[in-house]
């Protein structure tokens, strides 16, 4: 009988408790409501948020691009090879580009074993600011700043933000023999070539434009102290970029006669300016033919290996280095005529 009452006791306990569990009180009184948030700033009237990333982010724009980058020298990659080796990673590919805008060397850690092409992620990251009406597009290049030239670390040339990224690569990995001399605390009379490659590399176009890392041999030409094209904010995007039509400008990189025209040259039919391009190449075959005769350059124009005066070796610099320029003088034409009519006078 007691267990019986016990049992029951226990029941009505857990019945109880299960109907205070389920129950709840009157709700209480609202609390106090917050300080309201600070309101965000007006967007343009009738304007969506993402229409200003869809101006450039378009599938019409983006194969406008792809299709003129297609024609360039840059997608035919033909020198990719090199672009596993850690001193030549730096612009001989995708990953050696990326690697060093980080780090700021001029070689990679480490080699690369596998190596992709340039594309646009080699030059193209994330936007600085999306505030495009103050700050001005900047293309999400992310390598804009002023670069140091290889040859001499202390001279910097700055041709404005999107001009910048060319130079970080087109410019001169090997100093003029003097200076090279000097550096290197040998003998300043003559010079010895150890490779059949020598030279200044094969895209000096920085190194003309800014006047720098050129042999200035002494003759009856001045060097100018500062370039045409520089002092009238012409640089690499001015003339290599723009309006892709034809097969030149824009991602093409093929220099464009209509931007010239439009920006400084009116009425000019080629780019061969007054005669200034058959000039440089006149003086370049002349330059030529006397540095076969000093034995420094073979029948099929290549260097020679040896030792020569030294001032024989500079007169090949510059002959190399405004020969693989390939602007014919444009990019800079006051400073390659000198050079070329000073170093056919030490010759002569």
């Amino acid at each position: 009988m007691r267990l019986k009452n016990s049992f029951l006791l226990i029941l009505t306990l857990a019945i109880l408790g299960l109907f205070v569990m389920n129950c709840e009180g009157p709700a209480g009184k609202d609390g106090v409501d917050g300080v309201d948030g600070v309101d965000g700033l007006d967007g343009t009237p009738g304007v969506a948020g993402n229409l200003v990333c869809i101006e450039c982010h378009n599938t019409a724009k983006k194969d406008g691009i792809t299709g003129a980058y297609q024609t360039s020298g840059h997608f035919a990659a033909t020198t990719l090879n090199r672009g596993g080796s850690q001193s030549c990673a730096r612009c001989h590919g995708n990953e050696g580009f990326v690697e060093t805008q980080f780090t700021g060397q001029d070689t990679t850690a480490t080699a690369f074993t596998i190596v992709t092409p340039i594309s646009c992620g080699t030059c193209h990251d994330f936007h600085n600011s999306l505030d495009f009406e103050n700050d001005g597009p900047d293309y999400a290049l992310r390598a804009t700043h002023p670069v140091a030239l290889i040859i001499d670390p202390t001279v910097i040339v700055d041709f404005g933000s999107s001009s910048n990224t060319c130079a970080n690569c087109h410019q001169a990995r090997t100093n003029e023999p003097y200076a090279a001399n000097v550096a290197a605390s040998a003998p300043t009379d003559s010079f010895t070539v150890t490779s059949t490659h020598y030279g200044p590399h094969h895209g000096p176009q920085s190194n003309l434009l800014s006047g720098n890392g050129f042999a200035e041999l002494a003759g009856t030409m001045a060097y100018p102290t500062e370039s045409s094209h520089l002092a009238a904010e012409a640089t690499c995007v001015t003339c290599h970029m723009g309006e892709n039509a034809n097969g030149v400008g824009g991602h093409s990189w093929h220099t464009s006669l209509a931007n010239c025209t439009a920006a400084c040259h009116t009425g000019i039919t080629s780019f061969d300016n007054n005669g200034a391009q058959t000039a440089i190449v006149a003086q370049l075959e002349e330059l030529k033919v006397l540095l076969q005769t000093a034995g420094i350059v073979d029948d099929a124009g290549h260097v020679v290996k040896g030792t020569y005066p030294m001032v024989t070796a500079q007169s090949f610099f510059n002959y190399i280095a405004i020969e693989e320029d390939r602007s014919k003088g444009v990019h800079n034409p006051a400073y390659a005529k000198a050079l070329l009519t000073n170093s056919i006078e030490a010759m002569q």
